[in-house]
């Protein structure tokens, strides 16, 4: 499923701005010519915000195939010491490191991709005496997003954690919606595997898209129904028959809504 569902879906307003953010990174050598690096100096940050499972992280590496970029994804992870001064120095070495990668592989300079950003880049007037030492790499990532040549995507479900800096180094803040009927119709048919051995008509996809569900949501509810299908097609004596309909994925949908998600 995964490799079928390549491409996120998304509203034609957020595509849209996706669109514009793009253009604005593109067409950056515009920004100090028109005279705009006086209101603010142009960082190359564009800033997925949302609820979990509407599909930001998909939407950064769609982002990198429009712009046939590779895409680096850093964590907190990549950078992580225990010795004073070390984060920083590693958090430079990364941004360095993909430049100079990238300059003797003899291509563009990749995409830096910082998922839950939250957690690396949190606000420095929230921090407790005890996550004092959270101020070295904040500062530092800040500084490397602000130098970086390059674009850097952020992605996040806790935007008022987010470090007040951060807004400067924006060229695009985009806000993803919980997808309305229209958009839940698309997500069933694209997730729905062409394999898979029933396939839904229009009216079977109508009336999964009237459950309010997010693309993670819908995912999941069909891998747990598609499991059970798999366990009581395996009991079967030989040959097994298909048995299960896409009205028993209806009922179940039905179901675990009125149970956890309505």
């Amino acid at each position: 499923m995964k490799q079928q569902y390549q491409t996120p879906i998304l509203s034609s307003e957020l595509e849209g701005k996706i669109e514009d953010a793009i253009q604005a990174y593109l067409r950056r050598d515009l920004w100090k010519k028109w005279g705009l690096h006086k209101v603010r100096e142009q960082g190359g940050a564009i800033l997925l915000h949302g609820a979990p499972g509407l599909g930001k992280t998909i939407t950064a590496y769609w982002i990198a195939r429009k712009l046939h970029l590779k895409l680096t994804e850093i964590s907190m992870a990549d950078y992580g010491s225990h010795i004073p001064g070390e984060l920083a120095r590693n958090i430079r070495k990364i941004f360095s490191g993909e430049q100079n990668l990238a300059k003797l592989e003899k291509r563009q300079i990749p995409i830096i991709f910082l998922d839950e950003c939250d957690a690396m880049l949190v606000s420095r007037n929230k921090l407790g005496p005890d996550m004092v030492w959270m101020l070295e790499p904040i500062t530092a990532l800040l500084v490397e997003i602000g130098k970086y040549p390059g674009l850097t995507l952020l992605a996040t479900n806790q935007t008022p954690l987010l470090d007040e800096a951060v807004e400067r180094r924006l060229i695009a803040k985009l806000k993803f919606e919980r997808p309305h009927k229209g958009l839940r119709y698309k997500l069933w048919q694209a997730k729905w595997p062409k394999n898979f051995p029933i396939q839904p008509n229009n009216t079977d996809l109508e009336h999964l898209a009237d459950y309010d569900l997010t693309g993670a949501q819908i995912e999941n509810l069909f891998l747990l129904w598609a499991g059970k299908c798999l366990k009581e097609f395996s009991r079967q004596k030989h040959p097994p028959q298909v048995t299960f309909t896409v009205a028993d994925l209806i009922h179940f949908v039905k179901d675990a809504w009125g149970t956890y998600y309505e």
